[in-house]
């Protein structure tokens, strides 16, 4: 039986984070929203959540440095998803090098989204990692 995820979505862009919500809903599982990087680090310290989409240009605090926290300080084990409009390979390596696991470059497709979703879903039913 498939379960349901629940999913943090963490941009400064409402209408962004908005998008990115229905596609999660759509495909049937639970999406919160976090307008800012300490939001993001502050729900994550109180509430479980198997995946995170996390923007890298935000104020404050930036998603690189929300990255570094969710995986060195409060040791994340979820799906962390990059969504950035930089499309540079050497920069998402480095990401995936801090410990991000995908990578969706901004503005994201429908499919794209609800694609990385079903995929985070199928791993976390067989307790794989992407």
């Amino acid at each position: 039986m498939k379960r349901t995820l629940n999913i943090l979505v963490t941009d400064d862009d409402l209408h962004i984070r908005s998008f990115v919500c229905k596609m999660i809903e759509d495909t049937g599982h639970t999406a919160s929203e976090a307008a800012d990087g300490h939001e993001c680090l502050n729900l994550t310290k109180k509430n479980h959540y198997d995946a995170i989409f996390l923007d890298l240009i935000m104020p404050a605090v930036c998603g690189d440095e929300v990255l570094k926290s969710l995986r060195n300080e409060l040791n994340y084990e979820g799906t962390i998803v990059i969504c950035s409009a930089e499309d540079d390979d050497e920069m998402m390596q480095e990401y995936f090098e801090l410990g991000a696991d995908a990578y969706i470059i901004k503005p994201a497709q429908h499919d794209v989204i609800k694609g990385v979703v079903n995929r985070i879903a199928e791993l976390a039913d067989t307790d794989s990692s992407v």
